[in-house]
C-alpha cells in the first residue's frame, strides 16, 4: 500500500509541472514600439516587436498558439476600424480577412523590425481613388493579439494599441539622406556540412542606421575580391546582398554565387571583404560609405618585375610595407633619391612605432614632398648642395650607405656603430670621405654585400635591391 502511494505521488510531481507549463497564457502583452508609417502606394507601416511577443510564439511546441498583430486605421477624423470591437473567446478562430499579420510567418531584422504594406483596398478605399495623400490623412496603431485554444473554444490576450502615426495631408516624412558606413567588420572562412568552403562575415550596426531602420528599410551589402582582381562593385562578380533585404549584423558569402571567386585556396590567395548599407525610400536609394576592409589568406603581393633571387625578401618587404605606390610597378628599374627615402622613412617609423613628423619646409627648393622633409627632420638626409635636394636622382650605393647608416642612428642611437677590422673593398679608394664610415659599417653589419668582390660606391642601385637592404635592417635592428 506504502508503495502504490509512493509511486501515485512521484507521477503527480512529475505531472503537475507539464500541465502548468502546457497551459501558461500570458496576464497582458507588449505594446509595439517604434511605430513608423510610409506614405507609398501601399502604404508601409514599421514597428519594433518586443522580445516578449517574439519568444511567445517561438516558444511554444503545442502548435496551439498564434500570435497576430492587428493594425488597425482610420481616415481622417473617422472612426478606427476596430472602434466598440474587442477579443474575447470564440469558437471560430482568427482569420486573415482583416489586417492582420501572423507573426509566427513574419520577416524580422537583427532589430526584430517587423513592416507590413497596407493596400488601400483593405482600408475600402476604390480603385479609382487610391490613396489622396495630399487631401486625406491616414492614421494607423498596432496591437497584439495572443490566440490560444483552451475549454474547447479559441481565448485572447490583447495588448493595448501602440502610439500613432499618420501619413498624408499636411504631414512632412523627413528621412536622413545619408548612411552610416558599418563597424568593426570581420570574416572568416568556415565549411558547409559537404565540406564546401564559405566565408562567414558580421560587423556592428550603428545607432543611426539602426533608427533610419525603423523608418524605412535599410540592409547590408557585401563587395569582395580575389586575390588583386577587381571588386565586384567594380565589376568583378555578383556583389552579395546579406540578411534577404532585411537589417542584419552578419552574412555569407558563397564563392558558387559570386561568378568571379573560383576554387577558394586559402593558403595560395588572399580574399577581402567591405560591407556598406543600402536604403530605397521614395525611389531614392542612398548607400553608405564602405566599412574597413577586411582580408583572409596569403596575400598576393603587390609588386611587379622582379627578379627571382628577391622574391622571397620582396615578399617579406610587403608584409613589412616598404613596397610603395611609385616603385612597385618595376621593381628591377633603378631607384631614386626621392623614392629611397620615402621607404627609408617606412622603415624608421615601423621600428620606432612612431609617426615621423616635420615642419620645417625651406631647406630645399626642388621639393614638395612631405616624405623628404620627414627624413631631412630625422637627419637621415642631406641635400645635394645649392638649396637642392635633386629627388629625382638615381641613389648612388655610397650614399644610399650613408642614409641607412644614419637612419640606424636615428633608430638605435645605442647600438654598436664600431667599424674594427672590417676589411676594405679593392676600390675602396673610390669611396667619398664622408660616406665610407657608411660603408664600413654596413658591410661590417651585412646589410650591403659586394658587387664581385667591389662596393661599386658611385654605381646606382635597383628598387629591389634597394628594398632587400632596407628588409635586412629592420630584421637585424627591429627587436
Amino acid at each position: 500500500m506504502n508503495k502504490k502511494f509512493i509511486l501515485l505521488l512521484l507521477c503527480l510531481l512529475v505531472l503537475v509541472p507539464l500541465s502548468a507549463n502546457a497551459a501558461t497564457v500570458p496576464d497582458s502583452l507588449e505594446v509595439p514600439q517604434y511605430i513608423n508609417a510610409l506614405p507609398t502606394d501601399f502604404i508601409t507601416v514599421r514597428w519594433t516587436e518586443p522580445e516578449s511577443i517574439t519568444k511567445l510564439y517561438r516558444d511554444d511546441k503545442s502548435g496551439k498558439v498564434k500570435v497576430f498583430a492587428e493594425i488597425d486605421y482610420k481616415i481622417n477624423d473617422g472612426p478606427w476600424c476596430t472602434e466598440g470591437e474587442t477579443w474575447g473567446s470564440s469558437s471560430d478562430p482568427i482569420t486573415r480577412s482583416r489586417t492582420m499579420l501572423d507573426m509566427d510567418s513574419s520577416q524580422h531584422n537583427v532589430n526584430n523590425v517587423v513592416q507590413a504594406e497596407v493596400p488601400y483596398t483593405s482600408m475600402g478605399i476604390s480603385r479609382s481613388v487610391r490613396f489622396n495623400f495630399k487631401e486625406n490623412t491616414y492614421s494607423f496603431r498596432v496591437r497584439y493579439i495572443y490566440q490560444y485554444y483552451a475549454d474547447k473554444k479559441y481565448n485572447h490576450v490583447v495588448s493595448p494599441f501602440s502610439e500613432i502615426v499618420s501619413v498624408g495631408k499636411n504631414i512632412e516624412v523627413v528621412l536622413p539622406d545619408t548612411l552610416e558606413a558599418p563597424l568593426n567588420p570581420k570574416a572568416e572562412l568556415l565549411m558547409d556540412n559537404s565540406g564546401i568552403p564559405y566565408f562567414s562575415l558580421s560587423w556592428d550596426i550603428p545607432e543611426s542606421v539602426t533608427n533610419m531602420d525603423r523608418m524605412v528599410k535599410v540592409w547590408p551589402v557585401i563587395d569582395w575580391k580575389a586575390g588583386d582582381g577587381k571588386w565586384a562593385s567594380e565589376g568583378g562578380g555578383n556583389l552579395v546582398t546579406a540578411g534577404s533585404g532585411l537589417l542584419k549584423d552578419s552574412g555569407e558569402v558563397d564563392p558558387i554565387d559570386t561568378k568571379g571567386f573560383g576554387e577558394v585556396n586559402i593558403e595560395a590567395k588572399e580574399y577581402s571583404f567591405r560591407v556598406f548599407f543600402k536604403s530605397n525610400a521614395f525611389e531614392k536609394s542612398i548607400v553608405s560609405p564602405f566599412s574597413e576592409i577586411i582580408s583572409l589568406g596569403t596575400p598576393v603581393y603587390q609588386y611587379k618585375n622582379a627578379s627571382s633571387w628577391a622574391i622571397s625578401e620582396l615578399n617579406k618587404a610587403s608584409e613589412y610595407d616598404f613596397i610603395t605606390d611609385k616603385i612597385r610597378d618595376n621593381m628591377q628599374g633603378p631607384i631614386t633619391r626621392e623614392e629611397f627615402s620615402e621607404v627609408v622613412v617606412r622603415l624608421y617609423e615601423k621600428v620606432t612605432g612612431e609617426k615621423a613628423t616635420y615642419q620645417d619646409t625651406s631647406a630645399f627648393s626642388d621639393t614638395s614632398n612631405p616624405e623628404i622633409y620627414k627624413a631631412y627632420t630625422l637627419k637621415i638626409v642631406n641635400g645635394v648642395g645649392g638649396g637642392e635636394f635633386a629627388p629625382n636622382l638615381l641613389i648612388t650605393r655610397e650614399q644610399i650607405a650613408a642614409m641607412m647608416h644614419r637612419a640606424v642612428k636615428a633608430m638605435k642611437p645605442d647600438a654598436d656603430f664600431s667599424t674594427d677590422g672590417v676589411k676594405a673593398y679593392p676600390d675602396e679608394s673610390l669611396v667619398s670621405g664622408w660616406a665610407l664610415p657608411s660603408v664600413k659599417f654596413m658591410s661590417k653589419n651585412g646589410l650591403m654585400t659586394n658587387i664581385k668582390g667591389d662596393f661599386v660606391p658611385q654605381g646606382t642601385t635597383t628598387r629591389e635591391q634597394a628594398v632587400v637592404i632596407v628588409v635586412r635592417t629592420f630584421e637585424k635592428y627591429s627587436n
